[in-house]
């Protein structure tokens, strides 16, 4: 009997397994219907490993055999984009076409030149003026994707600045260096 149903688990991952390779060779695979279906199969097949979990070690072994650690105290980063929105109205191709936008009128990673306290500035006041003009409705631009992308500048400057900060020498510890 438990052979009978390994087998049939076999075929269903083999029948899924070909639903997903057919809905990654179709060309409209970024239709909403074909998203919500490739949605449905990656939550089936992942919800179909784990056969055994050894706690004591927080490891997941799988019927394979392959143990891996598991996610507990770790990120979900698959909980931050809602399944149920549709793929060009969904905050990460937003915030894509903002950068877009932004690499043909300025250059590719422009924005990622910025390193000090100006530009961290400029980013935070752009932050507050799109997400003031977000909340208040406007709707002359894509303003949550541009609040997106200057909360993202704001952080990258602040964590250069920090960065910078912990590594800068003393200038008494160089002139301790010049005396030896």
């Amino acid at each position: 009997m438990k052979q009978q149903e390994q087998e049939k688990r076999i075929k269903e991952l083999e029948k899924e397994n070909q639903v997903l390779k057919d809905f990654i060779d179709n060309p409209l695979h970024q239709t909403y219907d074909a998203f919500i279906e490739k949605q449905r199969i990656v939550n089936k097949i992942s919800s179909m490993g784990p056969i055994q979990r050894l706690a004591e070690q927080g490891r997941i072994k799988f019927e394979s055999g392959m143990v891996r650690d598991g996610t507990k105290d770790k990120p979900r980063f698959d909980l931050i984009w809602p399944d149920c929105i549709p793929f060009k109205e969904g905050m990460e191709y937003r915030l894509a076409v903002h950068m877009a936008k932004g690499a043909a009128h300025y250059s590719a990673r422009n924005w990622e030149k910025a390193d000090g306290q100006k530009e961290l500035d400029r980013f935070r006041e752009s932050a507050r003026r799109h997400f003031t003009q977000w909340y208040y409705g406007e709707q002359d631009e894509d303003h949550a994707s541009a609040t997106f992308f200057n909360i993202t500048g704001f952080e990258m400057v602040r964590s250069k600045i920090s960065h910078f900060d912990q590594t800068m020498i003393d200038k008494d510890d160089l002139s301790k260096l010049d005396g030896e």
